[in-house]
């Protein structure tokens, strides 16, 4: 059990990088502080996150970070890289490459720099992000790491392999991978880096350039497999649940790093569950909310039409929108609520708000268990929706074809609107749904735990790994 003492005397510096990451730093941030832990929120600079960061720390009585040295570090950097000029590492490289690198690799140690000093100020025990490979925030990452602090992935979202392979296919379609080239550069990637490779079609490619991925390298440090989401350094990940456990067993992340602990996402279920009497008895009897309404929340992407058109079935992602509208307006039992992706552009935003469609606005992860089926795209809460025992309808609207919720029992995809609709309209029917609920009802908890305690769990990865 964690004692008051050791609770008080750990402090998190949590760092943020993506606007969908905000709900789970709202909630880790207040729940940590509710603990005795002492929480930093971190402001990453271009993020364009800062002033609703400022907003949490104020919601969540958290402290932000004191960005008040950055322009020292920079002037240190600029000097720093005038003086390595003259002291270029790759001698064998193109000039062009070779500036190309210093550039970067300034630019990398001046983050690094002003991270190392973010964290040492705030007197934090230990590091929180949300994932720790190529989207990470790795600067503080590696800042951490060189101050001998732990570094804790409580991930946010859930995906694979897969999800980088269908980033390659986009990239191969549009010409934006890079080629390994036959250079110095190229040489030191395949004898040094080979795991930044990727091949297809007989060629070896890279996400980002070269001289970015040997800069990295040689200033933030190396990153074991930069083709799974936490292929990083991170010390443990908050794993949260069994099914969660074997994606990243089959990623092969680093065993002892891997400390099951369940959600706080599930602990919002568990709560929401416990104040709403319907949604409490709907849990425990696999029935609807409401025996007279199906209430359906649907979660769909944002608009992919520039990069993903020619796997939608819909010339605009408009038409997807209207479509369920239509659906809505033919069948009165039908009630459906929206969660408005938060990377929605406004031009999407408005086009659905126009269409009169009821939008919720406290999150997708409450939402949940308030109703009755949940229609989405291959969105990471499908775990949530599985653990809470909601059939998932997922539309494929853009062709991923993702398996990592393959023979789950609840989930039913479909390539086309017209089938997902079938499927909708068969929910309609009480009986039906009760079914496929009851049959859910085994397997929810390998998707996430609705006990309460995923709280207390993390608290305890926390003091116990100071």
């Amino acid at each position: 059990m964690t004692t008051n003492r050791e609770t008080r005397k750990s402090r998190v510096f949590i760092v943020p990088t993506l606007k969908s990451q905000l709900q789970l730093t709202t909630e880790l941030a207040s729940r940590l502080q509710q603990q005795r832990i002492k929480v930093t929120l971190c402001t990453p600079n271009n993020s364009g996150l800062t002033q609703e960061i400022i907003t949490i720390s104020k919601k969540t009585n958290s402290t932000i970070n004191n960005r008040e040295h950055i322009n020292t570090i920079k002037n240190f950097c600029e000097n720093l890289y005038l003086l390595a000029l003259s002291q270029l590492k790759y001698r064998a490289a193109p000039m062009r490459s070779r500036i190309k690198y210093l550039r970067t690799a300034r630019d990398f140690f001046q983050k690094k720099k002003i991270a190392k000093l973010e964290i040492s100020k705030s007197q934090s025990t230990h590091l929180i992000c949300f994932e720790d490979g190529i989207s990470s925030p790795f600067e503080y990452i590696s800042a951490a790491i060189e101050l001998k602090i732990p570094v804790i992935v409580v991930p946010y979202e859930i995906s694979n392999h897969q999800d980088f392979q269908n980033l390659l296919l986009e990239k191969y379609a549009d010409g934006t991978l890079y080629e390994v080239p036959n250079s110095a550069l190229g040489q030191l990637i395949r004898s040094k880096h080979a795991q930044w490779i990727k091949t297809y079609k007989r060629k070896n490619f890279l996400l980002f350039p070269p001289e970015y991925i040997l800069a990295r390298e040689d200033i933030i440090g190396e990153l074991q497999n930069p083709w799974t989401v936490h292929g990083g350094p991170s010390s443990y990940i908050a794993v949260e649940s069994e099914n969660t456990m074997r994606v990243y067993r089959d990623e092969n992340i680093d065993e002892k790093k891997l400390v099951p602990t369940g959600s706080i996402y599930c602990d919002l279920i568990y709560e929401k569950i416990s104040e709403h009497g319907d949604a409490k008895r709907a849990f425990e009897n696999k029935k609807k909310i409401a025996p007279n309404k199906t209430k359906i929340l649907v979660s769909l992407p944002p608009n992919y039409h520039a990069t993903r058109a020619k796997f939608c079935e819909f010339e605009s992602y408009s038409t997807v929108w209207q479509q369920l509208k239509r659906l809505e307006d033919e069948n009165e039992q039908l009630e459906i609520s929206v969660s408005i992706h938060p990377n929605t552009l406004d031009s999407d935003r408005e086009v659905i708000n126009n269409l009169n469609l009821n939008t919720i606005e406290n999150g997708v992860i409450t939402a949940i268990p308030v109703h009755d089926l949940f229609f989405t795209c291959f969105s990471s809460t499908i775990r949530w929706a599985l653990a809470a025992g909601k059939p998932v309808i997922n539309y494929d609207m853009y062709g991923f074809n993702l398996s990592i919720y393959d023979n789950s029992p609840g989930f039913f995809s479909f390539a086309n609107f017209s089938n997902s609709k079938e499927k909708v309209l068969k929910m309609l029917n009480n009986e039906y749904y009760e079914t496929q609920a009851r049959g859910m009802e085994e397997n929810r908890k390998i998707w996430g735990e609705i006990d309460g305690r995923a709280t207390e769990n993390i608290v305890r990865l926390i003091t116990e790994h100071n």
